[in-house]
């Protein structure tokens, strides 16, 4: 726990010698050399503006292929406030434990308080507004990605796909090993349901200990430009998962939360979608690229740039999570296998464009 204070300490003071990162840093650092030209950091508000730059063009070919085809274009689901009351409370209580877990490092190792006078407290409670705006405006952006999935079913629903018989046939000495063991759901559920938990904590983490604006957009960034760029990946080869296939290879899952969950995913996939349609279960169907590893994925490398010593916790996890989607049924271990990769590129991607458009929203100004 030391050695976590002491890296929040180290992180501030490399803040302090960047021209330009935290957005709370830049009104305390003394007054610059004359006749510089000094960037203002980018604002909580421009940040937005930037997600949703970066979602518009994919929401606009959306909704223009949703004319061509016939597909339904939702622009309100009902779930979404309940996405964002979700999301809060996952917030409040893995950013309360952080809170929790610096205040007993210090009372319990003593030691010396590494607040200098004049700043923000470190910790969950300095962090001000601006990460839970930004969180909130990823997780509406991400929800309309839905749309994507809805024009996935009216295509499907025209004859395009699934490819599922393929990769089952390429995978089905994997599946007659693993369900052999006649996994218990419930234990892998627990780790299918961690993905959004690890990603929030991954982001409140990098956040509390960098205090960095411009790090958080690209975060947030790399996970938006994936999820749309994943959701058109089985727009181009719609695959639904092993237990959609072959459901009588999946026995296990009798009477689990899984199975009510892929029941009512059949029903929109094969039904008639319903007024109400729910964004967070129709973004289920798509199973290539999984989104779940892609997401895993991103938490491990921004975790790991800011320490590799957490590759030590977050690579179990990730094989863990992996394993559950295809114990349950959710996903190919192709799946995994094109969408970790897919995600570092999205990522890579990502922050080139963010670190494009940060100046349209930056000014400057002559130092005095």
């Amino acid at each position: 726990m030391d050695f976590a204070l002491r890296q929040v300490a180290d992180a501030d003071a490399r803040i302090d010698r960047l021209p330009t990162v935290s957005y709370y840093s830049h009104a305390m650092r003394p007054a610059p050399t004359p006749t510089v030209l000094e960037p203002l950091p980018t604002t909580p508000v421009s940040a937005a503006l930037i997600l949703f730059l970066l979602a518009a063009p994919i929401q606009i070919l959306t909704y223009s292929l949703s004319l061509l085809t016939g597909a339904r274009y939702a622009w309100w689901f009902p779930d979404l406030p309940y996405l964002l009351l979700g999301v809060a409370l996952i917030t409040l209580t893995l950013g309360g434990s952080m809170q929790f877990a610096l205040f007993l490092a210090k009372r319990l190792r003593r030691s010396q308080d590494y607040q200098r006078p004049g700043t923000r407290p470190y910790g969950f409670s300095g962090l001000g507004w601006w990460p839970f705006w930004l969180l909130g405006v990823l997780a509406v952006l991400v929800l309309y990605t839905s749309n994507i999935a809805l024009l996935g079913l009216q295509l499907h629903r025209l004859g395009h796909g699934p490819y599922d018989a393929l990769l089952y046939a390429l995978e089905t000495g994997l599946f007659e090993y693993v369900l052999a063991w006649a996994p218990r759901p419930v234990f892998w559920e627990f780790f299918y349901s961690l993905a959004w938990s690890l990603f929030i904590g991954g982001y409140l983490l990098s956040v509390v200990v960098t205090r960095s604006l411009p790090l958080a957009t690209r975060h947030l960034a790399s996970y938006l430009f994936f999820y749309q760029l994943g959701r058109y990946a089985d727009l181009v080869f719609p695959v639904r998962g092993p237990a959609f296939h072959r459901p009588e290879a999946f026995l296990h899952l009798r009477g689990s939360l899984t199975e009510q969950t892929m029941q009512w995913i059949s029903e929109q996939l094969f039904g008639t979608l319903t007024p109400q349609v729910s964004g967070v279960l129709v973004g289920g169907i798509s199973a290539m690229p999984s989104l779940h590893m892609g997401m895993l994925a991103l938490f491990t490398l921004w975790l790991a740039r800011l320490s590799r010593k957490t590759l030590y916790v977050t690579v179990p996890l990730l094989g863990l999570v992996w394993t559950s989607t295809i114990l349950l049924g959710w996903h190919y271990l192709l799946d995994g296998v094109i969408g970790i990769p897919l995600a570092l590129g999205c990522e890579r991607i990502s922050s080139a464009l963010v670190g494009k458009m940060e100046p349209w929203f930056s000014r400057t100004r002559r130092s005095r």
